[in-house]
């Protein structure tokens, strides 16, 4: 569901700007969600994970005590 909100808002950015330039180069993903999340709750158990449209997510962790 968000990978294709994702496409389709990036879509429409793209064909509503003269030339969609993200500032910076781009790569393609080298590790999936899945990845990211099953190594922030190794590295951080109380972390929560939640994706976002554009392909991003959110990954927060508040330190104990």
């Amino acid at each position: 569901m968000y990978g294709a909100a994702g496409f389709v808002t990036t879509r429409i950015m793209r064909l509503t700007r003269d030339c969609f330039d993200p500032g910076a180069p781009i790569a393609a993903p080298t590790i999936t969600y899945t990845e990211v999340e099953r190594a922030a709750s190794e590295v951080l158990p109380a972390a929560s994970f939640r994706r976002l449209v554009l392909f991003r997510y959110l990954l927060t962790w508040s330190k104990p005590g």
